[in-house]
């Protein structure tokens, strides 16, 4: 059965004047990259074969990599609040509801309101697992036409 009155998305970025976004990457509707929180922010920076669902707002000065999908209606983390201008280090967490009103270092969990930085556990001090976010479709991307035809759970070996 193919999904009817799908959202129409584009990797036409032209116009977000305040961003750089990277090839392959999807943008819904209603999505706001490069967002000028003060006079002197830089542009976003969006990586390679992103989604970025309808209603995200992406902040000027934000860098994000390639293949980060957003969810609907957010600004920059789930369920998290993360203050314009605020840097998070590489391979830090921060968990659902935080807010974040510092710059975090790399490697920290960062839960709580206010955000209380913690050294990341030994199960979350990890690199992604590629093989999680490379692949071609996903059950919820946009250009799915036929979820019938989608395998869920995927077949992955880790």
């Amino acid at each position: 059965m193919a999904q009817q009155n799908k959202i129409e998305a584009t990797t036409d970025s032209s116009r977000h004047d305040n961003a750089t976004i990277g090839e392959g990457t999807l943008i819904e509707p209603d999505v706001s990259i490069g967002f000028r929180y003060h006079k002197n922010c830089g542009p976003s920076r969006i990586g390679k074969n992103c989604i970025l669902r309808k209603g995200t707002i992406i902040y000027g000065d934000v860098s994000i990599g390639d293949y980060f999908q957003s969810g609907h209606y957010v600004m920059i983390g789930g369920g998290c609040t993360i203050m314009a201008g605020v840097k998070i280090g590489e391979r830090s967490f921060i968990a659902a509801g935080a807010v974040v009103t510092r710059d975090i270092p790399s490697r920290s969990l960062v839960r709580g309101v206010p955000g209380r930085v913690e050294p990341l556990p030994a199960n979350l001090d990890r690199p992604n697992n590629r093989k999680l976010t490379i692949q071609p479709l996903d059950l919820w991307h946009p250009l799915t036409k036929d979820l019938n035809a989608s395998t869920w759970p995927p077949d992955w070996k880790m």
